[in-house]
């Protein structure tokens, strides 16, 4: 049971509610990363929200693609966060993987457009 300081009572409110979302949101990252598929789903959300990348475009595409990326920049620092250590390692599986996955489409292709051509 998770112990809450003596505070008002709309402070309480808020500290139950933060905390009890945050267990949620512990739990929610740990099914995530606790499977290949779930580390595939966050990689390709993080890609698409651009956080390894520039979102500037010198017009109003700028601003939306900044949303983007400040809802990724928060997976990342939720997994950091609320997961520690083990969170990071995790999420480095994910990216392994997904390298390593992407780097088998890149073969597949270039097999199968070798076939075609030949």
């Amino acid at each position: 049971m998770i112990e809450y300081g003596v505070k008002n009572k709309d402070e309480l409110i808020r500290e139950i509610r933060q905390m009890e979302i945050q267990n949620r949101d512990r739990k929610g990252l740990e099914a995530v990363l606790g499977t290949e598929e779930g580390r595939w789903f966050l990689m390709r959300l993080l890609d698409t929200c651009c956080i390894m990348q520039t979102t500037f475009t010198g017009n109003s595409q700028s601003f939306f693609n900044e949303g983007r990326r400040s809802v990724g920049i928060d997976i990342v620092k939720n997994i950091a966060t609320l997961l520690g250590v083990k969170g990071i390692e995790q999420k480095q599986l994910a990216e392994l993987e997904y390298i390593q996955h992407q780097e088998r489409i890149n073969e597949l292709i270039t097999r199968k457009v070798g076939e075609s051509n030949g």
